[in-house]
C-alpha cells in the first residue's frame, strides 16, 4: 500500500539456534524448557521496546533494546 520500503518497523529475531534451512521447525516447534521459563521476561522487554518505537521514536527504541 505504501509503495516504499522507506519506513520504521520493528524486528524480532531468532537467532540461529536451529540447522540450516530448518527455521520453519525451530520458529513453529515447541519451545525448550529454559525458553519457556524466560518467555515472560521476553514479552516484557518486546512489549517495552514497542511501546517506546511508538512513544519516543524509533531512534530510542535501537538504543535501549538492540543487542
Amino acid at each position: 500500500m505504501l509503495n516504499t520500503q522507506e519506513y520504521a518497523r520493528l524486528r524480532v529475531g531468532i537467532g540461529n539456534n536451529f540447522s540450516k534451512g530448518r527455521q520453519v521447525d525451530f520458529v513453529l516447534g515447541q519451545f525448550p524448557e529454559d525458553e519457556l521459563i524466560q518467555l515472560p521476561d521476553y514479552l516484557d522487554r518486546v512489549g517495552n521496546a514497542a511501546l517506546t518505537f511508538c512513544t519516543m521514536g524509533i531512534q530510542a527504541a535501537m538504543n535501549n533494546y538492540n543487542q
